[in-house]
């Protein structure tokens, strides 16, 4: 089971019904709203993985509905969002696609009538979970604006030049976070031998604070157990801090690492002598790696 949650919002429950029955088969969680009150309401509370979003959600037969559109403007930015439509408006595409806040409305504008297959397509990029430093230089690399246009920029380049922007990509990610994973590290181990310091001071004070206390010298005694509470505050403060690093340290590891994998895909196709062969291996992976969700 995919445990991607999926929201459909369209006021044709028959079609809605289709989509769900489509997905749920292939493993998607999903709800269908029919109300756009109601799908506002949900959406802005307990926000899903993806959104798709019909066009027109108060009356199918009027050509300047646009509540669908308006609901998605409406909608948290990092929601990604998908807009449905039973027919092809150049003006409604623009808009769907168009920046807000620095971020499309949509990731993408599905046709009702081009099929559930362009569709789920559609979902799988959506849901896309490239490492976000990779990602970002992938989109510097192809010029594109989003993963939308991304996808165009893959069909019209081809499988081959393609290849090359996802390597100069990877390059570009792995020289980035190389260093920045190197100095957490490098604060996480000064951190740590700071915190034993601190301990050790901390445990130093409490049994000169005993040891005094012992000879009746009190205000010594209190003074010094201050000391040992303070060095004691320091030493969880920059446990804290060590743990922070140490955790930084390890995602950046795991992003170089999902990073480098994709290029080793990549890699692998240069093995395969029949260019017909090595091409088609290098579109199945770009598939994999455009259709790769989060877990």
């Amino acid at each position: 089971m995919n445990n991607n949650r999926i929201v459909i919002v369209d006021d044709n429950r028959g079609f809605g019904e289709t989509v769900q029955e489509f997905l749920n088969l292939r493993g998607y969680k999903t709800e269908l709203i029919t109300d756009v009150t109601v799908a506002r309401e949900s959406l802005t509370q307990n926000p899903p993985s993806l959104a798709i979003i019909d066009v027109r959600l108060i009356n199918s037969d009027d050509k300047t509905d646009q509540s669908g559109l308006s609901l998605a403007r409406q909608l948290d930015t990092r929601l990604p969002k998908i807009i449905l439509s039973e027919f092809r408006d150049d003006t409604i595409i623009r808009d769907a696609l168009n920046t807000l806040g620095g971020k499309a409305i949509a990731v993408d504008f599905v046709q009702k009538d081009s099929g559930l297959e362009t569709l789920l397509t559609s979902v799988r990029l959506a849901l896309t979970q490239m490492p976000p430093t990779f990602e970002k230089n992938v989109l510097t690399e192809f010029q594109a604006d989003g993963r939308y246009e991304l996808r165009k920029q893959l069909n019209n380049l081809g499988a081959s030049n393609s290849v090359r922007q996802f390597q100069k990509a990877k390059a570009k990610t792995v020289e980035m976070l190389e260093p920045l994973q190197e100095a957490a590290r490098q604060k996480a181990r000064k951190l740590h031998h700071a915190a034993i310091l601190t301990k050790i001071l901390g445990l130093s004070n409490f049994v000169i604070a005993l040891v005094m206390f012992f000879f009746d010298l009190i205000e010594v005694s209190k003074i010094t157990t201050f000391l040992g509470l303070v060095a004691q505050g320091i030493n969880v403060y920059l446990d804290n801090r060590e743990r922070w690093n140490t955790d930084r340290a390890e995602k950046v590891w795991k992003e170089i690492q999902q990073t480098k994998h994709v290029a080793i895909l990549l890699q692998l196709c240069e093995a395969i002598e029949d260019p017909q062969h090595r091409d088609d291996y290098r579109k199945k992976i770009l598939d994999q790696i455009l259709s790769r969700e989060s877990d």
